[in-house]
């Protein structure tokens, strides 16, 4: 009997050394989870901090850049740059525009085609009927 006690008392002590070392494996398990995943939200919360500057910075430079386009798409401020650039540009005189006027109803007339000379004519299959196509 004495032998059995000592099996049981070895057991006992493995069972407990692997609950032991399963629970001490678990712990750094779960701590090194921890410390991962705690890096992971520093990481990201640095980006967001980036991410947001950047925006700001770019809702500044927008905002410069609409400043810039209304002063410069201002009458004054053109005819200011064009006397600045000296490009030589006038009105337009009467003489340079052109009126056209339109027929009061009706559809526009289409225009009548001009016959080519030597031109060679195909037969193209469009259906029931034969007709010809230039090429």
């Amino acid at each position: 009997m004495a032998k059995n006690q000592k099996r049981d008392v070895r057991a006992l002590r493995w069972q407990t050394f692997g609950f032991v070392l399963f629970a001490v494996c678990a712990m750094a398990g779960m701590t090194l989870g921890y410390v991962l995943q705690r890096k992971a939200h520093q990481r990201l919360g640095e980006q967001v901090v980036v991410l947001e500057r950047r925006a700001q910075e770019l809702a500044t430079a927008v905002q410069q850049q609409r400043v810039l386009q209304a002063q410069l798409s201002s009458p004054a401020q053109l005819r200011q740059r064009m006397q600045e650039l000296d490009l030589g540009l006038v009105n337009v005189s009467p003489s340079q525009r052109l009126f056209l006027t339109l027929p009061a109803s009706g559809p526009l007339p289409l225009p009548v085609p001009v016959p080519v000379e030597n031109e060679r004519r195909t037969p193209v299959r469009t259906g029931p009927t034969l007709a010809t196509a230039t090429r």
